[in-house]
């Protein structure tokens, strides 16, 4: 390895320790046995506890100073030889620790949302990222500067996994790096680099592609998925609503959804889906989406850049959505975009930048350009930039700031319910 690799691990490494938001919400080193323990929204509204450990039995558990039992998630076996253990706690919960080691809890209403996604290091086939390098692979960098801005929520919006096949020999730059879904894996890519943030604030995570069935699907069912423990692979699993008194976060898992196309039995079950939040009655809200519904790809046609609108499952099974929602977050892509559409329509916001090896340049989209019928308004995106967004409550809407490993602002945009404006 390099000096200029292990002098930029070393920073990393510093950083992490740095930062005050993990200082004060982990004061202690996890007890001998628990290797990760975080929280995270839940399915009915709740406040999620997990935590992995070598041990036979799960850690201890305290809310509020009352003593509770942690069961068991998942049990060991030869890929994941960790037992994954939670307990389902009330989001009004002020103080949790596990092993003595305090977790994050919830803000009654978030004021302060980090935005990230796309976060794992790509190795996949002839598609190698170097794992080994913080500046071709930042994320723990932007975990760690994420954490310092002391957030009240953080908001993943998927492909936290993307060490899918092995670094072939003699490869620097991802030499020694774990592939395949394994505990090894999830650890390189997810838990080592996000400690400070995992420390920080409450996570909300919707599943990616490359969490879906046959990739890296037992470590996402294991370890993050949101719902009870279910057997094998789903491929849907349901929609989950966040409430912060009169604005909610509605989480759709969109892993399956099709982007060239809409087949039928696809658009019925997302339609059923999406038709099915309704009932929530948003007056002011969010949606979460690995996949954007309403933005656009990038297409190699005969050499050139071409646009095609992304995605065509989702589009079809979105004719009632609810008017509450304003905007619509998302990854997939490894940009940042913002689109607004006017009042017919959630902005979009892609936040997919978080370390993953970056897209192919696309032509970039413009006012003017449409999408499903309805023409872009206000476009944002910068392309080939690592880095997050902090999303600030600002009087009656939200700053956005999207900003870089450095933590220099690549562009800023303001939402107030479905109006957006953006500066780059």
């Amino acid at each position: 390895m390099s000096a200029r690799v292990q002098a930029a691990r070393a920073l990393v490494t510093l950083l992490a320790w740095l930062v005050p938001a993990a200082a004060a919400a982990q004061p202690a080193a996890p007890a001998p046995g628990v290797v990760a323990a975080w929280s995270q929204i839940g399915t009915a509204d709740s406040l999620l506890v997990r935590a992995v450990t070598t041990a036979t039995e799960c850690p201890r558990l305290s809310v509020d100073g009352v003593a509770l039992a942690m069961g068991p998630r998942a049990r060991p076996n030869p890929d994941f030889p960790v037992t994954v253990c939670e307990a389902s706690i009330a989001r009004s919960t002020s103080a949790v620790t596990v092993d003595d080691v305090a977790l994050p809890t919830m803000r009654r209403f978030p004021e302060r949302i980090v935005v990230l996604g796309d976060t794992g290091c790509r190795l996949r086939g002839t598609s190698l990222q170097a794992c080994n390098d913080p500046d071709e692979w930042p994320f723990a960098r932007i975990a760690a500067r994420a954490a310092a801005l002391r957030p009240d929520l953080v908001i993943h919006t998927g492909d936290f996994f993307a060490r899918e096949t092995p670094c072939p020999p003699g490869v620097e730059r991802c030499a020694g790096s774990p592939s395949g879904d394994n505990w090894a894996s999830w650890t390189e890519d997810v838990f080592a680099p996000a400690a400070p943030l995992l420390a920080a604030a409450p996570w909300l995570v919707v599943r990616g592609t490359t969490e879906a069935c046959g990739r890296a699907s037992e470590g996402w069912f294991r370890l993050l998925d949101p719902h009870p423990r279910s057997r094998g692979c789903l491929r849907f699993t349901e929609p989950y609503i966040a409430s912060f008194g009169p604005w909610q976060i509605a989480a759709i898992d969109s892993a399956e959804a099709d982007e060239r196309a809409a087949p039928p039995a696809l658009v019925e079950e997302y339609t059923r889906q999406i038709d099915g939040l309704v009932a929530a009655n948003f007056v002011s809200a969010w949606m979460v989406s690995h996949r954007p519904i309403w933005a656009a790809a990038s297409d190699d046609v005969d050499g050139a850049a071409s646009l095609r609108a992304a995605s065509a499952t989702l589009q079809a099974s979105a004719r009632n959505l609810p008017d509450g929602i304003g905007a619509i977050f998302s990854g997939r892509y490894h940009v940042v975009q913002a689109l607004g559409f006017g009042d017919r329509r959630p902005a979009t916001v892609i936040v997919g930048n978080g370390g993953t090896l970056f897209d192919r340049p696309a032509r970039t989209l413009g006012v003017g350009d449409v999408i499903d019928g309805l023409p872009v308004r206000v476009a944002m995106t910068v392309e080939r930039r690592h880095g997050f967004a902090l999303v600030e409550r600002d009087g009656e809407g939200w700053r956005l700031t999207f900003l870089g490993v450095d933590g220099a602002p690549l562009g800023r945009c303001r939402l107030l319910r479905r109006a957006l404006d953006c500066a780059n």
